[in-house]
């Protein structure tokens, strides 16, 4: 026989997620139909990147563990949703977060192994399992590997590395608009025109856009 453990009937709220990546994603389109500033094209990343995180974070809710069986050489996971999932011990990996001086806030992460690494299956909050502790000494004494313990949220983990990539690429922009500018300079340096006649070609330009921007609006 298999020790079962249960998770109790706290309910688990995934709908906060979903409004929140829904928001997101409609900002975009909003930033660009209404040509916002400039800073706010520079959020459009972020904006993105947060919807998928909302979405992955409710759709894991929707499907969280609500009961493990633990056999002798395999773990099954019982979700919501009415599915299991079977994983051999072997190929089986746990971590704990204990909060110090808050004993509720313990967690234990299941995990399984795929080819880049450890893929999550759940977590088991001590608030909503009871026996977690109990389920941790179990695994250990089944010498299922454990691993450091990684956050949930997407931009603790990936934060930095996703912020100095966006700000390269930005980058990157400025200094390929800088050398056309500087591009656009020289050759007028070079045309050998005295700065009287250029001023005049700069204030007739000015005029012709200006002319032009009326007539569009028109």
């Amino acid at each position: 026989m298999p020790q079962t453990f249960q998770r109790n009937d706290n309910p688990i709220y995934h709908l906060p997620f979903f409004i929140a990546a829904c928001i997101e994603l409609l900002s975009v389109p909003a930033i660009i139909y209404f040509e916002a500033h400039g800073a706010f094209w520079f959020l459009i990343p972020f904006l993105l990147i947060d919807s998928w995180n909302n979405f992955r974070k409710a759709f894991r809710r929707m499907h969280h563990v609500t009961k493990v069986e633990l056999f002798e050489k395999e773990l099954t996971y019982h979700l919501a949703n009415g599915k299991t999932r079977t994983v051999a011990l072997a190929d089986s990996a746990h971590a704990l977060l204990v909060k110090k001086y808050y004993a509720k806030k313990t967690v234990l992460a299941l995990h399984r192994k795929v080819w880049w690494g450890h893929q999550l299956i759940g977590r088991l909050h001590l608030t909503d399992w009871p026996e977690v502790m109990e389920l941790f000494a179990a695994m250990q004494a089944h010498k299922v590997k454990e691993i450091s313990y990684r956050s949930e949220g997407f931009w603790s983990k990936y934060g930095l590395h996703v912020l100095i990539g966006i700000l390269f690429i930005f980058s990157l922009i400025l200094t390929f608009l800088g050398n056309s500018f500087d591009t656009d300079f020289t050759n007028i340096a070079s045309s050998g025109k005295k700065p009287s006649e250029l001023k005049k070609e700069i204030q007739w330009l000015r005029q012709h856009l200006e002319k032009q921007k009326r007539s569009n609006t028109k």
